[in-house]
């Protein structure tokens, strides 16, 4: 994923340019380029840190130094335009070191090529693949089955805690009890063996995940607050007093409700003063918020 992608800005052509430098450095190097325990740590090595240029080869040619360092910058405006002036890259002699001999030259130039194909045809898989998901789903689908550890000292009976997938399916956010005023949010990547803490959480509960999957929003301290996973912000959203779930639209809008008696709920994800959706009578009261993304299902009992 390159900068402006993890950062939720518009992508282009020289996106696929760092994805292709990414690839390259990684079959010179054996190794990641960029690592880390959980997700939120590989975004964060791609938005602060550079390549480990040391761990190439010592026999790369430099062209092929000066190709991955103009592929692998930050700054997408300083990145390669296009795969034709990569080739054109290659094709330039060296002149900070010897070039490339002769023979080796153009199986160079096929193997990147040989590269490039590849990554093509992997995003045609990944359209193919994301429309196929996008279908229903059938009744034969495959069931994935996971177990949570609890932390060590801490006990996750089921009535003082709650877990919500994040909306990708890698990351699973959970509330430890004793509920309300427990340890707080603990989040853990479905690759990682144990969850770790989210700081300033303390006393959260009710998790719900923003869509892009960076932010998570909970109740605590008698407030809607949000929590930044990559650099551990947490801001207080509004008033929510004894709040019962929420939900974060695409739109930037949080939907929750305070009490089981009360309204539904609108408030922009930034901040501000919530505003009346759906009006709920003295007698009736909210059963429950969709948790998904889009926020659109609330399922309402009224005596009206």
């Amino acid at each position: 994923m390159s900068p402006e992608q993890a950062t939720g800005k518009p992508v282009n052509r020289r996106t696929d340019l760092w994805a292709f430098g990414v690839t390259l450095m990684e079959m010179l190097t054996g190794r990641r380029v960029f690592f880390g325990e959980t997700i939120s740590d590989v975004i964060a090595a791609v938005l602060k840190t550079e390549p480990d240029w040391a761990a190439l080869p010592p026999d790369t040619p430099a062209s092929v130094g000066r190709l991955l360092r103009r592929c692998l910058d930050k700054d997408p405006k300083r990145r390669l335009e296009s795969a034709g002036d990569a080739r054109l890259e290659l094709d330039e002699r060296d002149s900070d070191g010897p070039d490339v001999p002769g023979p080796r030259r153009p199986v160079l130039v096929a193997w990147l090529t040989g590269v490039a194909l590849g990554l093509a045809i992997g995003s045609l898989a990944t359209v193919a693949w994301s429309r196929f998901h996008s279908r229903p789903m059938s009744s034969e689908a495959e069931v994935t089955r996971l177990s949570f550890a609890p932390p060590a000292g801490v006990d996750l009976s089921p009535d003082a805690t709650s877990a919500v997938i994040s909306p990708d399916g890698r990351m699973v956010v959970m509330a430890i009890g004793p509920w309300p005023i427990g340890a707080g949010l603990w989040v853990r990547s479905l690759d990682a063996l144990a969850p770790h803490p989210l700081v300033g959480t303390r006393g959260g509960s009710l998790p719900f995940w923003s869509p892009d999957g960076r932010h998570v929003g909970f109740f605590a301290d008698q407030k809607l607050k949000t929590v930044d996973l990559q650099n551990g912000h947490v801001e207080e959203i509004c008033a929510a007093p004894n709040g019962v779930g929420g939900a974060w639209n695409r739109d930037g809008v949080i939907l929750f409700a305070s009490t089981y008696a009360g309204p539904l709920l609108r408030v922009a994800a930034s901040g501000g003063t919530p505003a009346v959706v759906v009006p709920v009578a003295a007698r009736g009261r909210v059963e429950g918020i969709g948790s998904r993304s889009s926020c659109r299902t609330a399922t309402i009992s009224s005596p009206l």
